[in-house]
């Protein structure tokens, strides 16, 4: 509706951070709306957002503060070795146990840059990971408001699920579970943004976005290739369903296998550096544990233990999501 040269949106929609109309969520959303001119809200949740990783970040490195050497070896030692050694500094020999592969010792590697002092290489690291791990509420926030809630609802969401112990508890240790949420989270708001993307530039860039991503998690953990094979999935539903992007597809796939590759040849190099005489082989390992009723049954709890704690996290965020919305009657 227009009122002289001035564009009047109706009353159910508002103006989002990337300048496209969305429907109103919460009460205080409507109250905040009419108040505030949509650039300054848009400032003032920005501001809020960087106020909350802030807090989230501030609070990890408070946790961690009193930590002064590995807690959870060999994990934490493998890591901080393989940093190390692409840093240009001495190797260790860990033949005969896991590899730790690269992505997340590339990620601290410039802590060797600057000190040579395994406290202080130590507190520098738990510091990056407080602040990639507090990443998680930002991007908890950006999900909620896809999925329809309001702006505080979402902040809220985001602020307590960032708090829950997948997101949190690992920050506290040199290992890559620290930053593998955040990475997720990135992933899926990356393949979202390519699936509903409306313009070429903006498809090819999360295409692209989510290529990078996907390749980033196969170098950080082997559970990184679950998220590859949801790529390979996304890329040909696309090529299949929207012939006009193929092109982003062509995109991603190049730039995937360059990323996944480049972090196959890290973990060769690390294997050789580090691990002179072989590492252990994890599905070896399986199948061998799986010939007998024992080992079968020590797999199915551990198997079980982790679903149970994956379905935990998730029920919880899903349930102060759920409340959320029906507080604020928002969409779901």
């Amino acid at each position: 509706m227009t009122n002289g040269n001035e564009t009047i949106l109706p009353a159910a929609s508002q103006i989002d951070a990337d300048g496209s109309a969305v429907a109103a969520g919460s009460r205080l959303d409507r109250a905040i709306g009419a108040t505030v001119d949509p650039l300054r809200r848009n400032w003032l949740f920005a501001l809020l957002l960087v106020a909350g990783w802030l807090g989230q970040a501030g609070l990890r490195a408070w946790f961690s503060r009193a930590q002064v050497v590995p807690l959870d070896n060999p994990d934490e030692t493998a890591y901080l070795i393989a940093a190390r050694v692409l840093g240009g500094g001495p190797a260790a020999d860990f033949s005969g146990a896991t590899l730790y592969q690269g992505g997340y010792p590339l990620l601290i590697t410039p802590v060797y840059w600057f000190t040579s002092s395994p406290a202080a290489v130590y507190h520098a690291v738990l510091l990056i990971n407080a602040a990639v791990s507090a990443a998680v509420m930002p991007l908890g926030y950006l999900v909620c408001r896809r999925l329809g809630l309001g702006c505080p609802a979402a902040y809220g969401v985001a602020m307590v699920a960032a708090l829950l112990p997948a997101g949190f508890f690992y920050s506290e240790y040199a290992i890559a579970d620290a930053i593998f949420p955040v990475v997720t989270l990135a992933w899926l708001l990356a393949t979202h943004s390519w699936l509903v993307a409306t313009s070429p530039r903006a498809r090819y860039a999360a295409a692209i976005g989510s290529a990078v991503l996907s390749g980033y998690a196969y170098a950080v953990h082997s559970r990184g290739l679950v998220l590859l094979a949801g790529f390979a999935a996304v890329g040909v539903f696309v090529a299949w369903r929207r012939p006009a992007a193929r092109g982003s597809v062509a995109a991603a796939a190049l730039t995937v296998v360059v990323i996944a590759g480049a972090g196959w040849a890290l973990d060769r190099y690390l294997a050789s550096a580090l691990y002179p005489e072989g590492t252990r082989s994890l599905s070896g390992q399986l199948v061998s544990t799986l010939e007998s009723v024992y080992g079968a049954i020590h797999v199915a709890e551990m198997a079980g233990g982790q679903l149970w704690r994956l379905v935990l996290d998730s029920w919880g965020i899903a349930g102060i999501g759920l409340v959320a919305a029906v507080r604020s009657g928002s969409p779901s």
